[in-house]
């Protein structure tokens, strides 16, 4: 199985999967954040989004669960996140 390397010259939210299997259900090691610089995945596949928007309606196409990615606990942290957010206390 091929290894993954990209270099990001711009910050952007990524996806890395190898068959989409290992992602249904829970793939929250599988998606970020990288501000700029070399980022190595034991993944097959690296998407890149220029949003945060688009990497979570591709998350939730995944998952099969719309509003998955924007659960506190499903959600890239703030920061590494460029936005900032926090969860609401009836998340908690």
């Amino acid at each position: 199985m091929a290894k993954h390397t990209h270099v990001f010259k711009t910050p952007a939210f990524w996806f890395a999967f190898n068959n989409g299997e290992e992602v249904k259900g829970n793939p929250r090691n599988n998606y970020g954040y990288a501000s700029k610089g070399e980022l190595s995945t034991g993944q097959q596949y690296l998407d890149i989004f220029d949003t945060e928007e688009e990497m979570a309606a591709y998350i939730d196409l995944q998952v099969g669960e719309p509003g998955w990615y924007y659960k506190c606990e499903n959600r890239v942290p703030y920061p590494p996140n460029p936005n900032k957010w926090e969860c609401p206390e009836e998340e908690m």
